[in-house]
């Protein structure tokens, strides 16, 4: 095995142990400290994966890939993040979640239960994603070819576009006039209202038949 990491001798209070490149790779230099991670199961020495800054890996949790996480963006129980995904800010990543493809979590993101957030989705804010149907990714998006993922909190739904963290509002108003595409646009929030509206939809029946059954 060729080994691209090396432990520092230095842990944290959380008893994770800070690490340090022994090779280049990516864009990662021989020398440069990394992140926190509790051993080397958490952290593939395959591909240019890579825990950064003061980002935190641990229990049962892999990176594999090229994925990157960084900030101070934290990767629990049995989670997955591979490929070329990036977790960065503040997001959490628990469960037995799966990060793959070009997905992106940051801020203040949590993915958890058996969600899977794959290709080229986008999710941020503080949403909180844990089934995949959590997460509608629609792309091409007119003639940007960019892809918009859109997800709901409990103060609203939010679109990300262009690595941006919008409300819907926000959204209709400003993407149009950045792709010249206001019809695909719009087609787009339609397709969100109409996904979330039947995953609500689905949740009050089985609320709904939970107390029936209870009867």
């Amino acid at each position: 095995m060729n080994r691209k990491y090396e432990f520092t001798g230095e842990t944290n209070p959380f008893g994770l142990h800070r690490i340090r490149a022994v090779r280049s790779f990516g864009g990662i230099e021989a020398g440069d400290f990394g992140g926190w991670i509790a051993s080397e199961d958490n952290l593939s020495h395959d591909g240019n994966a890579w825990v950064a800054d003061n980002a935190m890996v641990f229990d049962d949790a892999r990176i594999s890939g090229d994925a990157l996480v960084m900030d101070k963006a934290r990767i629990t129980e049995r989670a997955i993040v591979t490929d070329a995904a990036t977790v960065k800010n503040h997001a959490v990543i628990t469960d037995s979640a799966v990060i793959s493809g070009q997905a992106e979590l940051f801020d203040c993101a949590v993915c958890g239960g058996d969600a899977v957030i794959d290709g080229r989705s986008c999710v941020g804010g503080t949403a909180t994603v844990r089934k995949t149907s959590d997460v509608l990714t629609v792309y091409p998006l007119g003639d940007s070819g960019e892809a918009v993922s859109f997800f709901c909190t409990s103060d609203g739904m939010y679109a990300v576009c262009f690595g941006l963290c919008w409300t819907i509002e926000d959204f209709i108003n400003k993407v149009p006039k950045m792709t010249g595409s206001e019809y695909e646009c719009l087609q787009a929030v339609c397709m969100a209202y109409a996904h979330f509206a039947a995953l609500e939809h689905t949740e009050m029946e089985e609320q709904q038949n939970d107390i029936d059954s209870s009867m």
